[in-house]
C-alpha cells in the first residue's frame, strides 16, 4: 500500500466533505507553515499527466506537499499507478471522488488496492452521524420523532437530509416545532391516517371521499386500505349485532355510536360488495390497481 496516496470516495457527499476537511485541518496543524498545498479539480484543460508532474516536484523550502485532486479519476489511465508509486515521500496526494469506486472497475481497482482508501456509504449509521454533526453545529434541539422521519425519507439523499435539519434548526431558534411546521419546512408529504378515513364512513361522505383520495395519492397500492376496510366493516357489523366477543373494549366503545346510526342493510350491502371486490381482485376479474381503486370508491359512494 502506498503510504502517501489517499482516496476518499462514496455517495455520502456531506460525510465525505466533513471528513476530508477534518483530515486536511489535521494535516495543516501537523506541518504548520512547512507545507505546500495544491488543489486540482477537473476541467477541460486538466490532464492527469499535469498531476503527475506536480506530484513529482519536490516542495520548495517545505517539508511536505499536499495535492488534493477532486473528481478527476475518470481521466485515470492504466499506466499511471506505476508513476504514482514513484512520487517522492514528501508529496501526499488525496483523491476525493463523490461517487463509489468499485473493485469491479478494472481500471481503478489497482489504485483502490494500493491507496489508503475510505468509502463513505449511505447507511443508517452514517445518516445518524450526519444529523448529529449538523445539530452540534447549530446547537439546536429537535424532537427525535422528526429526526427519525427525516432519516427515513431522505436516506438516499444526504444533501437534502442536512438541508432539512438546518432549516428545522433555524426555525426552532425562534418558534416551537409542531407537525404542521415540520412537514412544511421539510417538504415531506404527511402520511394520511387510514383510521381517520375509516371513521368518516357513514359519518361524513364528502370527508370520506377526500380522505380516500389522500390515502390513494400517498400510497397507490389499494390492498392495505382494502383489508383495513373489510376489518372495519366486519367490526361495525359485530357491534351492530351485539356480537362483540373477541373485540377489545376500546374498539367497541369507539364505534358504538356510529354502529347505532347505521342502517344494517346498507352495512350488509357494503361489506358484501367489498368482499366481492376482494375476491375479484384475487381471481383476476379486476385487473390492476386502478380498477381495484375505482371499484372500492364506487362501492363506498353507492352504499354510504
Amino acid at each position: 500500500m502506498q503510504e502517501n496516496i489517499f482516496l476518499f470516495h462514496g455517495e455520502n457527499t456531506p460525510a465525505l466533505k466533513n471528513h476530508s476537511q477534518k483530515w486536511i485541518d489535521k494535516f495543516k496543524n501537523k506541518y504548520a507553515d512547512s507545507f505546500d498545498l495544491q488543489i486540482i479539480e477537473d476541467s477541460k484543460n486538466f490532464y492527469f499527466q499535469n498531476l503527475l508532474l506536480e506530484a513529482q516536484t519536490v516542495p520548495f523550502l517545505c517539508e511536505k506537499k499536499l495535492i488534493i485532486a477532486k473528481n478527476i479519476l475518470h481521466k485515470y489511465e492504466k499506466d499511471f499507478l506505476k508513476k504514482l508509486k514513484k512520487i517522492p515521500d514528501s508529496t501526499i496526494i488525496l483523491f476525493i471522488e463523490f461517487r463509489k469506486i468499485n473493485k469491479t472497475d478494472k481500471l481503478l481497482a489497482t489504485l483502490l488496492k494500493n491507496a489508503n482508501s475510505t468509502h463513505f456509504e449511505l447507511t443508517e449509521a452514517a445518516n445518524r452521524n450526519l444529523i448529529q454533526n449538523t445539530l452540534e453545529k447549530t446547537e439546536a434541539k429537535i424532537n427525535q420523532k422528526y429526526l427519525n422521519i427525516l432519516e427515513k425519507t431522505h436516506s438516499k439523499n444526504p444533501h437534502k437530509l442536512v438541508n432539512s435539519v438546518m432549516q428545522l434548526a433555524c426555525y426552532t431558534q425562534t418558534q416551537e416545532l409542531n407537525d404542521e411546521a415540520f412537514y412544511k419546512l421539510a417538504d415531506i408529504q404527511q402520511e394520511p391516517s387510514i383510521f381517520n378515513f375509516l371513521d368518516t364512513i357513514y359519518t361524513n361522505k364528502a370527508q370520506m371521499l377526500k380522505q380516500l383520495k389522500e390515502n390513494f395519492d400517498y400510497n397507490p397500492d389499494p390492498y392495505k386500505l382494502l383489508y383495513m376496510l373489510i376489518w372495519h366493516l366486519k367490526t361495525l357489523l359485530q357491534i351492530k349485532n351485539k356480537k362483540t366477543s373477541g373485540l377489545k373494549p376500546f374498539i367497541v366503545k369507539k364505534h358504538s355510536n356510529t354502529a347505532k346510526k347505521i342502517d344494517i342493510h346498507k352495512l350488509d350491502n357494503l361489506l358484501g360488495e367489498i368482499l366481492k371486490i376482494d375476491q375479484q381482485s384475487k381471481t383476476g376479474l379486476l385487473k390492476g390497481k386502478n380498477e381495484l381503486t375505482l371499484a372500492i370508491e364506487m362501492a363506498l359512494v353507492k352504499n354510504t
